[in-house]
């Protein structure tokens, strides 16, 4: 509610109310930034139309803590909650405030009605490469027993076997943290979030013991937060790169505010809302994009037995695949192998002969990986027009090696395409 408007938004907000108790919604939380003071309360012509609304309906404003303090040493309630079961609340409790805002947040906890099972938040894993034993690494790696990884003619095999000692060397050799999945801005630095931990701890101090020397550093910490969080900001921006994809792109995300969620997906027969549904229906759209018909083989190819014999100029060497490593980008994007591009790159000189191997065998046997086939497709929207499936393409991100494969046999095998490889 903003604090210039009249008494009639409440007039307003009764008629809201009682739609809502028309339509059987019996039980609702109402909450918001209402500028009325419910601490200072009585005289106040504001306060007397809320509490009217609040006895009207049976509601109870469950904020029993100041949520704006103010520059002189004063501090207002002007931040509600108003329930209508309260005996469902758990918890209300204020928060420092987030980014630049003067307002203490809430935090509430309300026993739902349901019996449905609350899921945990998701978390993810960050693999703290500035902290790795590169060098570890690299000897683990060169000691692994390749006769015993390539015991067997069967691509597959020899492939998970060959991952599952690469992943397990790297989970030895990097520490890695497990975090909450919030994605912080661009411009979001080491010392400004040290800076809000000492901002937190004063508030937290200040709140418990209400002095005012815990006060007076928290308030001047919580300036000091703001100040650098738009000087990192403006620094950010004067100093960005056009250049740069990356960084262009992680501002552009940073900035834009739109979920990146795929919206309900309609057609003329369907309309998708779960995850699965959207899945399969745009699935289906991207298939029947390719034409799934080949043509026939000739006999005289089909009844032509398959030589035993390798064509040696075919073969990968290990100065190739060696050097085909040390030019993977870092910054790429792992595929469904899991196999960091950073770490590839970094232990080239230790993986190159397994590598060398595997490529080796696949092109031996003429066929590749199961894995090396499978991709993560992201569904990509070519315009405004979200909801119709006919207007994404699809972006795949496959495994790093699969790309190197073709790489290698491009460098001096010009005649032979890998294509033909199942």
């Amino acid at each position: 509610r903003p604090p210039s408007s009249s008494v009639a938004i409440f007039d307003s907000l009764f008629d809201v109310l009682c739609s809502l108790n028309s339509n059987s919604f019996s039980n609702f939380i109402l909450l918001g930034d209402f500028n009325v003071d419910m601490s200072s309360h009585f005289s106040n012509c504001n306060y007397v139309h809320l509490t009217n609304l609040l006895n009207s309906f049976s509601l109870t404003q469950v904020v029993d803590e100041p949520t704006r303090p103010g520059h002189d040493g004063t501090s207002s309630l002007i931040d509600l909650v108003l329930m209508s079961t309260p005996q469902a609340l758990r918890e209300c409790v204020t928060v420092p405030p987030l980014a630049n805002s003067d307002h203490l947040g809430i935090c509430l906890q309300v026993e739902s009605s349901s019996n449905t099972l609350q899921t945990r938040p998701k978390r993810r894993v960050i693999w703290r490469y500035e902290f790795a034993d590169i060098n570890r690494a690299c000897e683990l790696l060169s000691n692994l027993d390749l006769d015993s990884i390539f015991s067997e003619a069967q691509i597959d095999e020899c492939w998970s076997r060959w991952k599952k000692a690469f992943l397990d060397i790297m989970d030895t050799c990097i520490p890695k943290s497990t975090l909450p999945d919030r994605r912080s801005v661009p411009w979001m630095t080491k010392e400004i979030v040290q800076a809000i931990r000492r901002r937190n701890y004063f508030y937290r101090k200040a709140k418990r013991s209400n002095s005012g020397n815990y006060h007076s550093k928290y308030k001047n910490l919580r300036s000091r937060v703001i100040t650098m969080l738009r000087q990192s900001k403006h620094n950010f921006f004067k100093n960005l790169n056009p250049n740069s994809n990356k960084a262009f792109w992680k501002a552009v995300k940073s900035l834009n505010k739109k979920s990146s969620s795929i919206p309900t997906l309609t057609t003329s027969a369907t309309t998708a809302t779960t995850d699965r549904e959207k899945a399969e229906l745009l699935n289906a759209h991207f298939s029947s994009c390719f034409n799934s018909s080949l043509p026939p083989i000739a006999a005289d190819y089909a009844s032509t037995p398959v030589s035993s014999e390798f064509p040696e100029e075919l073969r990968c060497t290990e100065d190739e695949v060696r050097k085909l490593l040390s030019s993977i980008d870092p910054s790429k994007a792992s595929g469904p192998d899991c196999l960091s591009a950073r770490m590839l790159k970094s232990t080239a000189m230790s993986i190159a002969p397994a590598v060398t191997k595997l490529f080796n065998l696949s092109l031996t046997l003429g066929k590749l990986p199961k894995e090396w086939k499978v991709a993560q497709v992201t569904p990509i929207p070519k315009s405004s027009q979200t909801s119709d499936p006919t207007n994404y393409h699809p972006v795949s991100l496959l495994s790093i090696l699969s790309k190197l494969l073709p790489s290698c046999i491009s460098v001096t095998k010009e005649c032979y395409q890998i294509g033909f490889l199942e």
